[in-house]
């Protein structure tokens, strides 16, 4: 639907359910544990949904046809 650069294609591999297998890492692994609330203290949360620039561009890539 055209959300993701064609120049990343290559670069982008499905890994199908991340979620569940997160879930189960995180209660079997106290070491992912540990990387994920490292990798928590290291990540900034955007809201994408309340900058213009952002939903033009969003609109714009969708390939929708009229």
């Amino acid at each position: 639907i055209g959300l993701l650069p064609a120049q990343l294609r290559e670069r982008i591999e499905s890994i199908g359910n991340a979620a569940g297998a997160g879930a189960v890492e995180g209660l079997l692994s106290r070491d992912m544990v540990k990387k994920a609330e490292d990798l928590k203290s290291r990540i900034k949360y955007i809201e994408l949904s309340a900058c213009a620039d952002f939903m033009d561009e969003y609109i714009e890539c969708m390939m929708f046809e009229s």
